[in-house]
Parts: C-alpha cells; structure tokens; sequence
C-alpha cells in the first residue's frame, strides 16, 4: 500500500518475511495467488498449503423473515449489507459514492446496512452526513449472531479494498459469510475471488471509480427476482463445494498428524 517508503526498512522487512518462509515446517496461504507468491518466494519448497477461510454454512441461513422484527426499517428495501473492518484497506468511500449515486438518481429502494468499526468509520460517517444519504444505515459493531441475523435480512453481501492489487489476492471473511448465506455478492475489486464469483455466476464486480457502473451492474436484479435468486442459489452452492468448513478443517488438521 506503500505506507513504509524508507528502502533499508523495506529491504529489511523482506528479508524477515524470507527467512520466516524458510525456517517455517508448514506456511499455510489464504488464497491462490498468495500460495504462489510464497511457493516463488522460498523457490518452490513443496511446505504452502492454500487453506483459504471458509464458510460456516450451518451456521447462516437464508430465511429472511425470522429476524425481519430486528430491523424492521429495512421491510420493502433492497439491503446492501456490509459487516467488517473499516480501515484504509477496505477504501468504505467508494461504497459511500455509490450510495450518493443512488440518491442523487432518484433510487431510493435501495439501502445499505453498514456494521462496522475502524479508524476510516468517523470519515464515511462525515461524508454520508455532508450528502445527506439516508441510504446509508450505520449500526454498532455487533457479535456474530447478530452479524447472522443483519445478513439473513440483507439481498446482497458488499466486499470492499482499496485500489492496491496486493489487496486483491486476500481472503476476507464478509465474502466466505456472505456466500455461506446464499446472497448476491458485490465485489469493487478485481483478482481470484472476482474470478470465481464470475464463473459461478453469484454475484457482480464493478470498477469502484465508476459509481455510474454500479448501478448499472446491480439494476437487473433488482428488475428481476429470478435473475436475483439464481445468483444466491449459485452463491450458496459456492460455500457448499469449495469452500466448507468441514473439507477446509479437515485440510487444516491433516497438517499435524
């Protein structure tokens, strides 16, 4: 993200990331292009195992009406949910553009339901006040069981990072969560998870400069409920063959018998 500039501080930094790679008997990778970066890293020594997070499809369901009493202002909404970390990585302003887009067109059946907490939280609040969205709704940082109960009322799952590619390559928990919960996945990112939501159909990318794009990209679920339930099925089906917490468990374990 090139927050550390000074040259000696990052020759050292690589250096450590080496040797901690070379002394390590097992490393364990998030996600494709991490496994390869570290597998060239070391010269391809056969110890990274790609395990990335999984999703705890027991865990979410997807009936939207059991928890409708908790948030009851979301009922006849189209809900964008957005549950994690607020922080410069995650760049929430381009979900707040999108929002001012919205509005400023006149859409006003969609919302976003943003539980979060991070040092760029005051500053999207700031922006969100300064516009006047009231399709932003910010809520406390919750535990999981409420995060479960937000998700199962939301039509879509939002998955942010700034415009770094090395960003790109993670495995961020909303997406795996979002998935095991069967909603329609909006990435403003591309890499391996842009890939894979595209050749499963479950969900959409859109340039995160272009808040213009979003709309566009978005508009056809909301005009056609088939369209959108396909792509949540697909997204389900995502969590259940690649990424279960059972098989990826299972894989983790295998590292210490």
């Amino acid at each position: 993200m090139g927050i550390i500039k000074n040259r000696f501080i990052l020759k050292a930094t690589y250096f450590c990331e080496k040797r901690i790679y070379l002394n390590s008997e097992k490393i364990i990778a998030l996600s494709p292009p991490i496994e390869a970066y570290v597998s060239a890293k070391i010269n391809g020594e056969r110890k990274v195992v790609c395990i990335p997070n999984f999703s705890d499809c027991e865990y979410f369901v997807t009936d939207r009406n059991s928890h409708s009493e908790k948030f009851p202002f979301l009922n006849g909404k189209f809900v964008i949910g957005y549950f994690g970390a607020a922080g410069k990585a995650n760049d929430l302003l381009r979900l707040a553009e999108a929002a001012a887009y919205l509005k400023n067109t006149g859409i006003r059946n969609v919302v976003f339901l943003l539980i979060s907490a991070g040092s760029e939280l005051e500053s999207i609040k700031s922006y969100a006040k300064v516009h006047d969205l009231d399709n932003i709704i910010f809520s406390e940082f919750q535990d999981k069981e409420n995060i479960r109960d937000a998700l199962t009322l939301c039509d879509a799952s939002y998955v942010s990072y700034a415009d770094y590619p090395s960003l790109w390559t993670g495995s961020p928990n909303k997406f795996f969560d979002g998935i095991a919960a069967g909603k329609l996945i909006i990435l403003n990112f591309e890499g391996w998870i842009k890939d894979i939501v595209e050749e499963y159909g479950c969900g959409l990318y859109y340039d995160q400069h272009k808040p213009e794009e979003f709309w566009k990209k978005l508009e056809p679920y909301l005009n056609n409920s088939e369209l959108l339930q396909k792509a949540q099925i697909n997204s389900r089906r995502l969590a259940l063959e690649s990424f279960s917490k059972k098989e990826l468990v299972s894989k983790f374990l295998t590292l210490f018998r």
